[in-house]
């Protein structure tokens, strides 16, 4: 997703600054991004795009290229532009590899799924180990790359001249490419539905955040869903003809912005307040376990439920890091913080997005990955003191992701992440000789998966037992539980065939 507003000045600004830091490179710390290893570069290209990757990611270079171009075909016919230039996309094979990258100086959190410039167009996305995930990103991001060219690429026209400058509201430049990638689907409706209900989505051109992709997604659903796709697109032509938003959009649809925001409200509170007429509010029937009123948190996820259903762990960023929580299931009292993220080596960062917390079965135990020297490790934390027990890299150069069973237990689309994505509870049985072979090892993976997870076969090829640990007999890499406890889970097998 991109993290960016929309002001081709700020990018001008940007541009100005780094050749400016070539002049002054010890005042630039943002050349201080650590690089863990180097990269061999390739490319393949197409009509309109092309993809530069590293070694070994020639499959998943080729599924770029490919989901490109028909998302290219898609967006002709919806916008009515035509590329006016091939798009680079510079894909990298994990986050952790694209937090490191210096296309960009700013410094890269697990929140961020990519971005793309403005005066480059160049699109810069990583693959995080799901490939909804990765497709949603990827076709977000060249929706930008379209509204970057329909917008500031006219004929006799330069941004860095200044000519094209203009800038473009934050809810419809984000909204259009949530609504392009994904539809209207359940999470923007969960969003915009709360708040509506409880009165806390702010007027669109003021929202920011998370919250202004979901807000601009659900508008521009509106927008097209009332006006119909021809008067978007003719919209779409009028800004890059006037280059001006808010006159081309009053030219189009009569009305104003901020007009067209109270519209949109009005649809809102009609659609949602009818159902909670004759409900109770949750706290009338339920016990509030997190407050964020009275904590001063502003994100409380990822519940796991131990084994005995009296405790729950979390993650909590109540005291500014996001750190590892137990709790009491029954009256929400903090037990003990077991895990102190985000200040030392050991755990460098929480990759929110891409982790989760399992209970070993004894309920003693807790599993959970973080980032630390440049790649996601397990770690086996004690859940009473928070002791680490044992930690393990993931060894993403020994498992490849094969076809998908999406008829198993019948869930649909195929997904899995075991190398990062970490969205799942594993469990690693002993190394056994005799069993299954000298060299062999067995792996039942369980998915916990959130919406877009499902089962797929993983095959973990020539994996050495010394790469798991003899000791170990179960693992558990992480649980995904949503906010309303629904859990979906496939099964997956893993096999590590060695010469037995």
């Amino acid at each position: 997703m991109s993290r960016r507003g929309w002001n081709p000045l700020r990018a001008v600004m940007v541009l100005a600054l780094s050749c400016l830091a070539t002049v002054a490179n010890a005042q630039y710390f943002g050349q201080n991004k650590v690089q863990y290893r180097d990269h061999d570069w390739k490319s393949i290209r197409s009509d309109h795009f092309e993809v530069f990757f590293d070694v070994g990611a020639d499959s998943l270079a080729m599924r770029t290229l490919d989901l490109s171009e028909k998302a290219q075909a898609l967006f002709q016919e919806r916008t009515g532009h035509t590329l006016s230039k091939r798009i680079p996309i510079i894909l990298y094979a994990s986050h952790q590899e694209f937090a490191q990258t210096n296309i960009t100086s700013d410094l890269i959190d697990g929140s961020t799924g990519g971005f793309t410039e403005a005066l480059r167009d160049r699109v810069v996305v990583p693959f995080s180990g799901s490939y909804e995930d990765f497709r949603h990103v990827l076709v977000h991001e060249l929706v930008h790359a379209f509204q970057f060219d329909i917008f500031y690429n006219s004929p006799g026209v330069s941004l860095l001249s200044g000519q094209g400058m203009f800038g473009v509201p934050l809810w419809f430049a984000e909204g259009m490419a949530e609504y392009f990638s994904l539809g209207m689907e359940p999470n923007a409706e969960m969003y915009v539905r709360d708040g509506t209900l409880t009165g806390y989505l702010p007027p669109l051109e003021y929202a920011g955040g998370y919250l202004v992709y979901k807000m601009g997604q659900s508008a521009i659903e509106h927008l097209i869903a009332r006006y119909g796709e021809d008067r978007f697109r003719e919209m779409l032509k009028r800004v890059r003809q006037q280059r001006n938003f808010e006159r081309a959009f009053q030219r189009t649809y009569g009305m104003s912005t901020r007009r067209f925001d109270e519209q949109w409200r009005d649809m809102l509170r009609k659609r949602y307040w009818p159902t909670v007429a004759h409900l109770d509010h949750p706290e009338q029937f339920a016990r509030r376990l997190t407050d964020h009123r009275r904590d001063e948190s502003v994100l409380n996820f990822w519940p796991s439920i131990s084994p005995d259903g009296d405790r729950i762990a979390y993650f909590s960023d109540r005291r500014q890091y996001n750190d590892v929580y137990v709790m009491s299931a029954f009256d929400g009292r903090v037990l003990k913080r077991v895990v102190r993220a985000e200040r030392n080596l050991m755990f460098e960062a929480i990759p929110l997005l891409r982790t989760s917390i399992a209970w070993s079965p004894e309920g003693d135990r807790l599993a959970l990955v973080a980032s630390s020297g440049g790649r996601d490790r397990l770690y086996i934390v004690d859940a009473d003191d928070g002791r680490m027990l044992k930690q393990f890299d993931i060894p993403a150069a020994g498992l490849l992701l094969l076809l998908g069973v999406d008829h198993f237990l019948d869930m649909g689309r195929s997904a899995t992440n075991v190398i990062g994505n970490s969205v799942a509870t594993a469990v690693v049985a002993r190394w056994a000789e005799g069993r299954f072979g000298q060299e062999g090892i067995a792996v039942l993976l369980f998915l916990m998966g959130s919406m877009d997870v499902d089962a797929s076969i993983v095959t973990a090829g020539g994996l050495p037992p010394s790469a798991i640990g003899a000791e170990l007999a179960a693992i558990a890499i992480g649980g995904t539980i949503i906010a309303n406890m629904a859990v979906k889970i496939g099964v997956t097998l893993a096999y590590a065939r060695g010469h037995g």
